[in-house]
């Protein structure tokens, strides 16, 4: 397995976003918008989408996984 930089994670990031007709989210409560959040304990990075004012996410996973 490769591995990949947060560079190389930013980038394929940005072009999803731009392939998808999306947007970066600019605040922790963008609702509607995407992040790209990392955590090391999970794996990596994961793209997640701003759903509601309160800051809930949606986790954007090819897989559907649920973080536990």
């Amino acid at each position: 397995m490769d591995r990949y930089s947060r560079k190389d994670a930013e980038m394929a990031f940005d072009r999803l976003v731009k392939a998808i007709g999306g947007r970066v989210a600019t605040s922790y409560n963008d609702v509607g918008a995407y992040r790209l959040d990392y955590a090391g304990c999970y794996g990596g990075f994961n793209v997640e989408r701003i759903i509601n004012e309160q800051a809930e996410l949606q986790s954007i996973r090819p897989t559907a996984q649920k973080r536990p």
